[in-house]
């Protein structure tokens, strides 16, 4: 079950737990800023919550301490060595090249070598003693040659090739034989994949969408379509759905796609005649018609004429962008039968539609063909 979350920062939806986004979680990081009051002057400060400042400036602390006799004009420190003995320095011997080094007093517990490529020496030696210290010798299963590791290491294998070797003696028993849940295809996996369940991404994305489960479950997008409404996100913010509308018609306009192509509007207009066509259920040699005037046109050419009727040839015949309802090659003839109707054009007369069929025919190349109307 996919659980969406808010964004703290951008308000965003995500199946993440606080952000959305590596950026989202940085600037609400920089964003972190706390206000606190100067211990001396009561100045309002602000502050990242890192920080553990409590003056607004050097001069105000220096005056609190100066106030309350803390710091380094409290008693203590008063009492500790003067700055000529502070001063003053000690000679030491270095421990990685045994050469002699000045150092002031305080710094002499501290110290331990001259310089820093002496300190990085001397600590790379005691890690190595110390890593030693820990080491072990072991045998290898297969060649039984020695070698050393970590005590608490669980290395029994000297070397690569015989790392090699062992996986490929112990291969059948380090394997496992798996079948995919969409396409059962054997799938051989070793025994940390014991749980998987697909052999790719594209069949889990076909089982969730065939079955919708997760991501293409119904729960899930109604959560999403709830939550759109209520906040008006989206297709569901009404300027960003007229906006997207008129849009993307203008570019359907002008890369003729969607339903602005004509090969589409060819498929779609054929799908309505055939869906109209089985909803009247007149048929004749196995072919359906929108009326009886037009099957009974069909009948006539077929038994008078011997006219073989081939749907989407003699009947239903494509010439460009339109359709026509009867195709005669041996006449030379393209007939038709039409009843005008003004719910679908307002404006559609007899001469209209028959200038409008006639120049298809002529841009087609159909200009010595003849063209017979029947109106009703």
């Amino acid at each position: 079950m996919l659980i969406l979350n808010n964004c703290k920062l951008c308000n965003k939806l995500t199946a993440r737990k606080n952000y959305c986004s590596v950026n989202c979680y940085y600037q609400s990081r920089r964003n972190r800023v706390k206000v606190i009051n100067c211990l001396y002057c009561n100045k309002q400060i602000e502050v990242k919550l890192s920080d553990k400042r409590l003056f607004c400036s050097n001069s105000c602390s220096i005056k609190k301490h100066y106030q309350d006799k803390t710091g380094c004009y409290s008693q203590k420190s008063r009492n500790k060595l003067s700055i000529s003995k502070m001063l003053e320095r000690v000679t030491l011997i270095c421990l990685n090249c045994n050469k002699e080094f000045k150092v002031r007093i305080t710094e002499k517990d501290i110290r331990k070598c001259c310089c820093l490529n002496c300190s990085s020496q001397y600590s790379g030696k005691l890690r190595h003693e110390k890593a030693q210290e820990n080491l072990e010798e072991r045998e290898c299963i297969l060649c039984k040659n020695k070698f050393s590791c970590h005590k608490n290491s669980s290395k029994q294998i000297c070397s690569i090739k015989c790392r090699g070797k062992y996986q490929a003696n112990n291969y059948e028993n380090s394997r496992l034989i798996l079948y995919c849940k969409n396409c059962n295809k054997e799938m051989i996996k070793p025994k940390c994949h014991s749980k998987r369940q697909f052999c790719s991404k594209k069949c889990s994305s076909q089982y969730s969408t065939k079955y919708k489960i997760g991501w293409h479950s119904d729960k899930t997008h109604d959560k999403l379509n709830q939550y759109r409404k209520e906040n008006n996100i989206g297709f569901y913010n009404k300027k960003l759905a007229s906006i997207a509308g008129s849009a993307g018609v203008k570019t359907q306009i002008k890369n003729k796609s969607g339903f602005h192509n004509p090969i589409n509007q060819l498929k779609a207009s054929q799908l309505g005649f055939n869906v109209m066509c089985k909803g009247k259920n007149i048929e004749f040699n196995d072919i359906l018609f929108m009326s009886k005037s037009e099957a009974e046109i069909a009948m006539n050419l077929f038994y008078q004429f011997n006219v073989k009727l081939v749907l989407n040839e003699t009947t239903q015949a494509q010439i460009g962008s339109l359709f026509y309802d009867f195709f005669i090659k041996e006449l030379k003839c393209f007939l038709e039968y039409h009843q005008i109707i003004p719910y679908f054009d307002k404006n559609e007369t007899e001469e209209s539609y028959y200038n409008a069929r006639r120049q298809n025919l002529d841009d087609n190349g159909y200009k010595d063909y003849d063209l017979i109307i029947i109106f009703e």
